[in-house]
């Protein structure tokens, strides 16, 4: 499309042709449509795009350090089982890793797997994939968007609005499934605007095996859709164009269904879903659990909530314009600003991603938590328009400031062109480096181990060492020293009631053995689950201790019972036993011998 924004120069070459001014090659690059993208400004713009996803991402790589004992926060659930791909030995009979195995997609497994099988370490695949998929999907949603909004400036403007969004989360650096998720949803929706058939087969199968719920919202697109063609059909009556229209979203829906028939049949062994009936009664799913999920605020509940909420994506904050558009497209806008018609034209897609992922948000309540947690499926969806809004809204704004200048008298070509530049280089560095400026970002929540010389006295002991404790230590010893833990605060995951029963029921007989007042209950938990160490932090028998620990205190009612007994002068019988038992110490940390424990108890029966 050629350009209108700025005004042509009166100098004309030798062949009679018009020449450029400065000023008009500039908004040539930064506003005029491109017929495809592989022009001057589109590869320029790509390449910049490019360039900004691979330093986010080196950055957040780089934070990784060169620490041994370092893991992204979510891995500490998803990727410490992983290590059996490695040494089938490791974890025998351990609930919480066959727990987190069985819940991780197939792709997800197939992936770490095919890694260890070439002698990769999984942290070391989970340190390198943000290099991967930071880049991937920043450079898919510049196609989208140039695909949506034929402008490459405004594309690379989207595609850095979504970075710096997708960043300020640790979903990329996670290393888990949900990494997965952005690029390969991005790939479905290029695909759905191209109508191709193979792409989007291979991409919807390729989400189904990573992060199948977002499926559903593919599946709801293509129902939306269908609708729209029914509706245009009963308007025009042109059934061939429209019969061409409507089969491409009945084949996104049969392969959608074909993606899902296996989730759809799968029992899992660690079952039922819990339902929200039961959901509201326990503290994990209130506003201070583990889980959090149940908010009276009506505002926090449906808009902000971590796990119930829409979760609006408004940063940074040029995001906001992106709900603008509505006004821009419908309002009475419209017929002044240029660029309008065009999006207009091509924007449908974005419209029926914003009614899918809310269509889902809505099911997912109703089914709750059946579908899992409704915020995954507007969280995502929506930084996908909002990001491409924005832009849009962005440029249609620019178009119109540039028209304005073009009709100045004021400014010649090199004034118009140095203004241009100006903004242009502003705006650049606005969007790839300001957000560089804050030490948060981008964010990668990597935990560093700070307890080495405990996990390296535990990879010593056998493989099928089980480790009693209630330390926040815990979380971390199944990733850095391979071994079992009863239970810790990470694996506590209630979304399965068959596994999370079990596991609520150890930590209140843990809770109430370590601070018996005699054996009894220590050996009890230690003969019941086959219990070899118990791990214990200094101090950790206090009232203190125990009052500062927000994760025990939903488990109801020994909490509330032993802080009692603590409170009253009440002395746990492990503390007569922390030196006679002791098999490793530190200043942090103790570990006594289980057997020891045992023989001290039958001793004092």
């Amino acid at each position: 499309m050629a350009s209108d924004f700025s005004p042509q120069s009166e100098e004309r070459d030798r062949g009679d042709r018009p020449r450029k001014g400065s000023d008009q090659i500039l908004w040539a690059w930064v506003l005029d449509p491109q017929p495809r993208l592989c022009t001057g400004p589109g590869i320029f713009w790509l390449a910049l795009t490019l360039a900004s996803g691979l330093l986010w991402a080196a950055i957040a790589v780089g934070r990784w350090g060169n620490g041994e004992f370092v893991v992204p926060d979510d891995g500490r659930q998803h990727l410490f089982w992983m290590a059996r791909y490695l040494d089938p030995g490791l974890f025998p009979g351990d609930r919480i890793a066959d727990y987190f195995q069985s819940v991780a997609p197939l792709g997800f497994r197939t992936l770490y797997g095919a890694a260890a099988g070439l002698g990769i370490e999984p942290l070391t695949v989970a340190r390198w994939l943000p290099l991967v998929l930071g880049p991937v999907a920043t450079v898919l949603c510049f196609v989208l968007s140039f695909d949506l909004f034929p402008v490459p400036a405004a594309a690379f403007g989207a595609a850095m609005l979504f970075a710096q969004n997708l960043w300020m989360r640790d979903d990329l650096a996670s290393g888990t499934a949900r990494a997965f998720l952005n690029p390969l949803f991005l790939l479905i929706l290029i695909a759905y605007g191209r109508r191709s058939r193979f792409l989007i087969v291979g991409a919807i199968a390729l989400l189904g095996w990573f992060y199948p719920h977002y499926v559903l919202v593919t599946a709801a697109i293509a129902v939306l859709e269908a609708i729209g063609h029914f509706w245009n059909l009963r308007k025009t009556g042109k059934i061939p164009q429209i019969w061409h229209d409507l089969s491409f979203s009945v084949w996104v829906l049969i392969t959608c269904t074909v993606v899902l028939i296996p989730f759809a049949l799968d029992s899992s062994a660690f079952g039922p879903t819990i339902d929200a009936e039961l959901a509201r009664t326990l503290p994990e799913f209130l506003p201070d659990g583990r889980s959090r999920f149940f908010y009276d605020d009506f505002g926090r509940f449906w808009l902000s909530g971590g796990r119930s909420g829409i979760q609006i994506p408004l940063e940074p904050p040029l995001m906001v314009l992106g709900l603008l558009l509505p006004q821009f497209l419908w309002g009475r806008w419209r017929d002044r600003l240029p660029m309008v018609a065009l999006w207009r034209s091509r924007g449908g897609l974005l419209s029926k991603l914003v009614l899918g992922c809310f269509l889902c948000f809505g099911t997912a309540h109703g089914l709750l938590f059946r579908l899992h947690l409704p915020s995954r499926y507007t969280q995502h969806g929506l930084r996908i328009a909002i990001a491409i809004a924005a832009a849009a809204v962005l440029f249609t704004l620019a178009t119109a400031a540039a028209q304005h200048l073009k009709r100045s008298t004021w400014l010649g070509p090199r004034g118009r062109a140095a203004i241009g530049a100006t903004l242009t280089a502003v705006f650049i560095l606005g969007l790839t480096v300001e957000p560089l400026t804050s030490s948060k970002f981008p964010k990668t929540s990597y935990v560093t181990g700070t307890a080495p010389e405990l996990y390296r006295f535990l990879q010593g002991q056998p493989p099928e060492t089980l480790i009693a404790s209630l330390s926040g230590e815990a979380n971390n010893i199944p990733t850095f020293a391979r071994r079992s833990v009863l239970v810790g605060a990470e694996a506590a995951i209630p979304y399965h009631w068959g596994y999370y029963r079990e596991f609520r029921d150890r930590v209140l007989a843990l809770i109430e053995a370590q601070y018996a007042p005699d054996l009894r209950p220590v050996a009890q938990v230690i003969r019941t689950y086959g219990v070899d160490l118990w791990l214990l932090d200094r101090g950790g028998l206090t009232a203190a201790y125990l009052e500062a620990d927000d994760w025990l205190r939903q488990y109801q009612p020994a909490f509330d019972a032993t802080r009692s007994r603590l409170a009253a002068g009440e002395i746990p019988a492990l503390a007569a036993w922390v030196e006679p038992c002791q098999v490793f110490a530190s200043d942090r940390h103790v570990v006594l011998s289980a057997a020891c424990l045992l023989a001290a108890a039958d001793q004092a029966s």
